[in-house]
């Protein structure tokens, strides 16, 4: 998660610049992930502990998974529509790689 992470934060402000949003939607964009993990690791660790290993393993990189496709479509509907909606897509594929 760490590396993703790592090589995730590079590219997100040149998304930003291609994108011309205002620098607050990047602040928004990097503070999601962890605002999300400290919110989720109080309910998520109990589940963590009763549950499988391989069980929750394979939840989490489901739920990267999803978030790099998420955030994948929300960056090409941003480029062809400019629509405001594909903004909170974006957020929420980040914030949905936090909680993974």
């Amino acid at each position: 998660d760490f590396a993703a992470t790592e090589l995730g934060v590079a590219f997100i402000p040149e998304v930003f610049s291609q994108l011309q949003l205002p620098d607050y939607c990047n602040a928004i964009q990097l503070a999601a992930k962890p605002a999300v993990q400290v919110l989720a690791t109080s309910f998520v660790g109990p589940i963590v502990d009763c549950n499988e290993a391989r069980v929750c393993l394979l939840a989490a990189t489901t739920a990267l998974a999803g978030s790099t496709l998420m955030y994948a479509f929300g960056v090409a509907a941003r480029k062809s529509t400019g629509g405001p909606a594909t903004f909170a897509v974006l957020l929420t594929s980040r914030g949905l790689q936090g909680l993974a």
